[in-house]
């Protein structure tokens, strides 16, 4: 059976009877069917065993932990040379990046088949801790937490405000979170940007900059620059549109530069209002490995 037939007779609901089934090269790439399949594996086990034959090369080391992940969907025990190469892997990743913290991927769905992905694949403590110059949002550890979703990114990523914390032990100090709303922090950048000196341009920003936000309405938030759009024309060199992060609200826009102003120390001390939240266990439809667009 060619992989390139199995669509039409798996999406008659009926299972034909398999003996072999040959596919080259790794389900990597989450367009391809091969993908899908290997999300299928464990639902297709009960009618035919899969077995995997592995060879070797030097383009293993860069797709190791999606070798290793269709080891594991296959109940397959992987060769010591591959987990040697995938944890060196890890390792060379984590010593290059150490500023990318936890891939989205795995922390969505609990795996991620980008090939030469820069971000963290293993969970580690500290691992997710980026160093910034805004303070961090502490997050209570037990107990019971009770939350305020802010913002929905997808069904399994959310942005949530922690509103009550009951600890898990009698004596325990509960998570007291900011005093500060969003409210008073958009009003105290209103005041403080109202005077016309302190509408500091940041000029070209870069990736992980914290700034002020001037939206359309007049209102201003503190936002955390994601990426940028380079128009095409003669200033092309130039960066005129960012994505950013309102981090107070979880929110992302993509905005004009003009509208970002330099952001002071005294607005960094007060932590995020909102913290990243994922819910374990949400399968996108058709075992795909993102969720289609809202």
């Amino acid at each position: 059976v060619l992989d390139s037939s199995l669509p039409a007779l798996l999406s008659t609901g009926t299972i034909p009877i398999i003996t072999h089934l040959i596919s080259y090269s790794l389900p990597t790439n989450k367009s391809t069917f091969k993908s899908r399949l290997s999300l299928l594996l464990p639902s297709l086990s009960s009618h035919f065993t899969p077995s995997l034959s592995i060879l070797l090369t030097l383009q293993c080391f860069n797709q190791s932990h999606a070798i290793l992940k269709l080891c594991e969907r296959l109940q397959t025990e992987p060769p010591p040379q591959l987990v040697a190469m995938g944890t060196k892997r890890q390792n060379e990743i984590r010593r290059n990046n150490p500023l990318w913290g936890v891939c989205h991927q795995i922390k969505c769905y609990g795996n991620c088949r980008k090939v030469d992905c820069i971000h963290v694949h293993l969970f580690e403590e500290l691992s997710d801790i980026r160093p910034s110059k805004l303070s961090p949002a502490l997050v209570p550890t037990d107990g019971v937490v009770k939350v305020l979703v802010k913002t929905v990114a997808s069904p399994c990523h959310l942005w949530v405000q922690i509103i009550d914390h009951t600890p898990l032990h009698r004596g325990q100090t509960p998570y007291r979170p900011p005093t500060l709303t969003l409210s008073q922090i958009s009003m105290d950048l209103g005041f403080y940007y109202s005077e016309p000196s302190n509408r500091m341009l940041c000029g070209q920003p870069s990736v992980g900059d914290y700034l002020c936000l001037n939206s359309v309405s007049g209102t201003y938030y503190r936002a955390l620059v994601l990426d940028f759009s380079q128009p095409l024309g003669l200033y092309f060199h130039h960066k005129e549109k960012a994505k950013v992060r309102l981090v107070d609200t979880g929110e992302e826009c993509i905005v004009d530069v003009n509208q970002l102003y330099t952001l002071p120390l005294s607005f960094l001390e007060t932590p995020p209002l909102v913290i990243e939240a994922f819910l374990c266990g949400l399968i996108p439809p058709d075992n795909d490995t993102d969720w289609p667009p809202p």
